[in-house]
């Protein structure tokens, strides 16, 4: 989430969007919904300290 308490992503595994080829795994993004991997924490920090570079 940013400073104004928005999300900006969030990785996800609810049993939702079967239209996605990685279903269950899926990440939101805003309000899109893109295919993802399974994730382990560490990717999901990684990927947080790229975003405030």
């Amino acid at each position: 989430m940013d400073k104004n308490q928005a999300m900006i992503f969030r990785y996800d595994n609810a049993p939702r969007h079967a239209e996605v080829s990685t279903f269950p795994h899926h990440k939101h993004e805003g309000d899109d919904i893109k295919e993802s991997p399974e994730i382990i924490l560490y990717q999901a920090l990684l990927e947080i300290a790229q975003r405030q570079r």
